[in-house]
């Protein structure tokens, strides 16, 4: 292009010129065949600014390193050509905080209608924003442009890779209840273990009376049961960090999803329900939710995948003790980053913590708790641990 502009002045420039200093009319014409020339490559890009429509159409969602159904669909409403377009596109994940653009380019006849479709793959996983940036339209001779700005946008989702984990619960946990769990057990004997049995006293409930075991005694006895166990799991995903100009590399945040999502089907495969909980970045507030099954767990993907690394000034296991009733879950899976704000907070009551840090490389100097894995070696880091 930029030869094409050199040329036009030069050519301008030689008509001008030629027409001074010729005394026949051929001069003249010259410079009245090279001004509607201009005229007309003006004129051309000019009245085409508003007669291009453009839509952008994405399908379904693709795992890492799969091609994306990507279209742009372009349409000449003018009875003119354009010869030349260029369309700049921009991708971004704002959960990896990756930024690319592409340009491409098409020619248009009279009305036509031109569907280009893109190949587009990801090697991380989050919501792909698809965006059309800026169009540049070009005369015949590619001296003149108009650039024109389009919204166009469209979204697809790279979905998070899941690996196989052990998880093994401890006793420690079994019989943790919380207090609502505790009245709601104290109203009758539903979900209440026998677990032996004595005499009767006035405290005791008449309902737990063993009457086979009474009548063989002169005395009452009465069933002695055991509170009924409460799992109760939340999964925390960290993605805060102390300065947005330090983020974490896109790897390690791809990292931390696979292993989100991988430890919440591992608690499913155990017949654990649990909770998975995220900072909503516009409300600021904790999002806790509940999943009973992997099909909700699957529903939820898109939401998670909209998720982005936040500066904060604290921790989100600080705002979440903050926040939240200390004794509410009985396990608390923290996943945390080598980049993301050191909390304060490694105890809560009867809650046990399981910190699942991430780094870039391994480096264990310094980390006093948690299990610390890489994007590389998770595999084997996370491959069993008990919590």
């Amino acid at each position: 292009m930029l030869q094409m502009r050199i040329f036009g002045v030069v050519w301008l420039i030689f008509s001008v010129i030629f027409f001074i200093f010729d005394d026949s009319y051929l001069g003249l014409l010259l410079l009245i065949v090279t001004g509607i020339v201009v005229i007309s490559l003006l004129l051309n890009i000019a009245l085409l600014k508003n007669k291009l429509q453009y839509k952008l159409n994405t399908e379904g969602n693709v795992h890492k390193n799969e091609s994306g159904r990507l279209t742009i669909k372009v349409k000449n409403k003018s009875i003119l050509p354009l010869s030349k377009v260029n369309i700049l596109i921009e991708f971004e994940n704002k959960l990896t905080n990756e930024l690319d653009t592409k340009v491409f380019v098409l020619s248009l006849t009279s009305k036509e209608s031109v569907a280009l479709p893109i190949n587009m793959s990801s090697k991380y996983c989050g919501q792909i924003g698809v965006k059309i940036k800026k169009v540049y339209y070009y005369d015949f001779l590619g001296i003149f442009t108009q650039k024109v700005n389009v919204n166009s946008l469209s979204h697809l989702f790279v979905l998070p890779q899941t690996y196989p984990i052990n998880i093994t619960v401890s006793d420690a946990n079994v019989g943790f209840v919380d207090n609502h769990s505790r009245e709601i057990n104290r109203r009758g004997t539903d979900g209440l273990e026998v677990f032996g049995i004595k005499e009767y006293n006035q405290e005791d409930n008449l309902k737990h009376i063993h009457w086979k075991l009474t009548s063989k005694f002169d005395e009452l006895i009465v069933k002695e049961l055991s509170e009924a166990v409460n799992y109760t799991f939340l999964i925390l995903i960290d993605l805060t960090i102390k300065d947005k100009d330090e983020a974490n590399e896109p790897n390690v945040v791809d990292a931390m999803m696979d292993t989100f999502i991988s430890t919440s089907k591992a608690l499913l495969i155990e017949g654990y329900e649990h909770s998975i909980g995220w900072l909503d970045k516009e409300s600021d507030i904790i999002q806790i939710e509940d999943i009973y099954s992997t099909e909700q767990l699957t529903f939820l993907l898109k939401q998670i995948l909209l998720l982005e690394q936040t500066e904060s000034k604290t921790s989100l296991l600080n705002k979440f003790t903050e926040t939240y009733s200390r004794d509410r879950f009985s396990h608390l899976i923290y996943l945390t980053s080598e980049k993301g704000i050191v909390s304060s907070t490694h105890e809560l009551n009867e809650t046990k913590i399981t910190e699942l840090i991430c780094y870039f490389e391994k480096d264990t100097e310094g980390v006093k708790t948690g299990f610390i894995y890489t994007p590389e070696t998770m595999h084997e880091d996370l491959n069993e641990f008990s919590i």
